[in-house]
């Protein structure tokens, strides 16, 4: 693959999981509502989930959806990024996928990786509510031998 080629499947990786919905909502400045738990996924959609990528092993998948060729997840956890992120990381790399890039800030945090030529991201990112952290997954299906 080429580098350009590889640099232009990770940024469309990346806005993808931009578009993802999220559950949460606001500016912040209203006061601090109790927050209701995340509503589960139907047993249906985490069917649709790569068998090695267990996003329901981190956190409580939320939603399931798979289009053009990709599935997209989102989950809630209770483990904050700084404790996650190695997590994944670690589950990525003895499952036989390459991290491509990755960055930790601690309130934010993105893994970009691949098995064979299909693509994936994880993106954490702190909420809804105080103490969530939500994780969502983008991974090529279409042709990825692993899904």
């Amino acid at each position: 693959m080429s580098q350009k080629s590889h640099v232009g499947r990770c940024l469309f990786l990346f806005a993808m999981a931009l578009i993802l919905p999220s559950c949460g909502s606001g500016s912040g400045s209203e006061a601090a509502a109790p927050c209701p738990d995340p509503t589960a996924a139907p047993a249906s959609q985490l069917n649709k989930l790569p068998k090695d990528l267990p996003l329901d092993d981190w956190g409580s998948v939320t939603e399931v959806s798979v289009r053009a060729g990709y599935v997209g997840a989102e989950a809630i956890s209770d483990t904050q990024i700084v404790e996650l992120y190695p997590v994944l990381s670690r589950h990525l790399m003895s499952h036989n996928f390459v991290t491509v890039s990755g960055e930790n800030e601690g309130f934010e945090a993105e893994i970009f990786f691949q098995k064979g030529k299909a693509p994936g991201s994880f993106l954490l990112r702190e909420g809804p509510c105080e103490g969530d952290v939500t994780i969502k997954l983008l991974y090529e299906i279409k042709g990825s031998k692993g899904a």
